[in-house]
């Protein structure tokens, strides 16, 4: 939790385009949804986020366009 709330949360949210984000796990697994203005911001931001040297192991990054909202 230390990593994320002083790392990696910030790093995100220094990010253009940054709007709001969302870090979830479930015992030793975990996800994150990460909301930006733009699809470009967010392609932008997938290209250079990364997890910090002794963090999680990245599975998969894809950028989503949301549809509906509620």
């Amino acid at each position: 939790m230390r990593m994320l709330n002083d790392v990696v949360v910030p790093q995100v949210k220094s990010h253009a385009g940054f709007q709001r984000g969302m870090w979830m796990h479930e015992g030793a697994n975990g996800m994150a949804i990460v909301v930006f203005d733009t699809a470009e911001h967010a392609g932008a931001a997938k290209d250079t986020l990364k997890p910090p040297p002794g963090g999680p192991t990245l599975v998969s990054s894809v950028v989503f366009e949301i549809d509906v909202e509620a």
